[in-house]
């Protein structure tokens, strides 16, 4: 792989509505943000950019996204991926069902999977790209992943810890693509002949916590994701920690912001920038980031300018999967 060449990453989390999904049972749940996907893929197909759309079950049933993106998959100007999320995916036990991957039963993570999978085939074609819901992927679900042959896994957040969520830690998790073995997904395994590839979202911390005394002590304290908390204590946790490791995400950082991050990122040897959005991001009122037409307005600004940044800065943009083929070589 040439040193020379650089890489822009669009993926898309597309996905019900952003609900209390563990209050409401099962799905399907209101999928009305996808009145915006529409536009986002108009804007991104004038600037060329390639979007990997990773997709859950009840949005691959849907008739409208289809049609929206159907073009763009013809002409391979974009991706359809995975986006697992249990409690949006058959089969549904009674009653309330957990929408965290680490509690679910083995059999039934293996059923809802292949449910999933299944369906993205037939509607879609091959799927070889894969995000879990809420940033939770295990061993279990690395073993589906190379069973049904996929080349991409972007669950991992480099150098953040979910625990106090009941998700993951991921505090020794390399920031740049690596290829994943069959145990922790934060530790790299053997290259192969046929990878599966880790390929994180960009995030840029300027120390790390992993094998340290403070990591082993305060690594879930201090990396803790807080943008969408807006309590007293979650104000305090900013006050009292030094600063959090730095996403890519437009959904909750400016664009000064952004284009600093990415800068940073350069500068330590990146050769890919990898920015997410949830399609929930793009209508009004269906995220928690993204309430109002002007903050999607501003949304779809950031997304604009980081985009026009990287292509400024010779970045090619380019698919997770085709990403993961250029690591191969």
């Amino acid at each position: 792989m040439s040193k020379l060449k650089k890489y822009f990453i669009l993926s898309v989390d597309t996905e019900p509505d952003d609900s209390t999904w563990s209050e409401l049972g099962h799905g399907p749940w209101p999928s009305e943000n996808l009145k915006g996907l529409g536009k986002f893929a108009d804007r991104m197909r004038g600037l060329n950019i390639l979007p990997t759309y990773l997709v859950s079950h009840s949005i691959a049933e849907s008739a409208l996204f289809e049609n929206i993106i159907k073009q763009d998959l013809a002409n391979n100007a974009c991706e359809i991926g995975a986006h697992f999320h249990p409690a949006d995916t058959p089969p549904f036990s009674k009653g309330k069902s957990t929408d965290n991957i680490l509690k679910v039963e083995t059999n039934l993570l293996e059923e809802k999977f292949s449910t999933l999978h299944s369906l993205l085939v037939s509607r879609f074609g091959p799927i070889t790209s894969y995000r879990s819901g809420a940033w939770a992927i295990d061993s279990r679900v690395t073993a589906l992943l190379k069973r049904f042959n996929y080349l991409v896994d972007s669950s991992v957040t480099p150098g953040i810890s979910w625990r106090y969520n009941g998700r993951p830690s991921y505090l020794e998790a390399p920031r740049s693509a690596y290829p994943l073995g069959d145990g922790n997904p934060s530790m790299a395994g053997q290259k192969s002949q046929k990878n599966l590839w880790e390929i994180p979202v960009s995030i840029f911390s300027s120390y790390s916590l992993a094998g340290s005394l403070l990591g082993n002590l305060l690594g879930d304290f201090l990396t803790m994701p807080l943008a969408s908390r807006k309590s007293i204590p979650a104000n305090i946790i900013r006050i009292l920690r030094p600063q959090a490791p730095k996403w890519l995400r437009p959904a909750f950082k400016k664009m000064p912001q952004l284009e600093s991050v990415a800068m940073d990122l350069e500068k330590s040897g990146a050769n890919y920038l990898h920015v997410m959005c949830h399609s929930s991001e793009l209508w009004p009122g269906t995220s928690p980031f993204c309430k109002t037409e002007t903050d999607v307005a501003e949304l779809h600004s950031r997304l604009d300018g980081i985009c026009r940044f990287a292509l400024g800065r010779g970045y090619i943009p380019i698919t997770l999967s085709n990403y993961a083929k250029i690591l191969e070589t």
